[in-house]
């Protein structure tokens, strides 16, 4: 199985999950009551650390996401292999992202 195919699978999942956390996050903010898979997701959504760059992190992540998948079925279809540094930037950035939410979420949240 190519590995683009894989990506093109986490590009979907991401892109689903990153759809769910953003409906649930207009909600939170407009005092409306949610159900999440955990109690802590209405939490962490009245935070300051549910904003990077001034916007929610899903809608960030909404277009990295569908970015992503599309670079996935370009590459299947033998297009866009000149993209390639430029898709594995983005992605360790968004890697060092995720890995800045789960500290905040697992060591400052956790505290308060």
């Amino acid at each position: 199985m190519s590995l683009y195919w894989i990506l093109l699978a986490l590009g979907g999942a991401g892109l689903a999950l990153s759809i769910y956390i953003t409906r649930i996050f207009v909600r939170v903010r407009r005092g409306e009551e949610v159900e999440c898979f955990d109690e802590v997701c209405p939490i962490v959504m009245k935070t300051s650390y549910a904003l990077a760059f001034g916007f929610p992190n899903s809608y960030l992540a909404v277009p990295f996401y569908t970015g992503l998948a599309v670079f996935a079925l370009l590459r299947l279809a033998g297009y866009a292999a000149w993209l390639l540094p430029e898709v594995a930037l983005a992605s360790f950035s968004a890697l060092a992202m995720s890995v800045y939410l789960a500290v905040v979420l697992l060591v400052k949240l956790k505290r308060n």
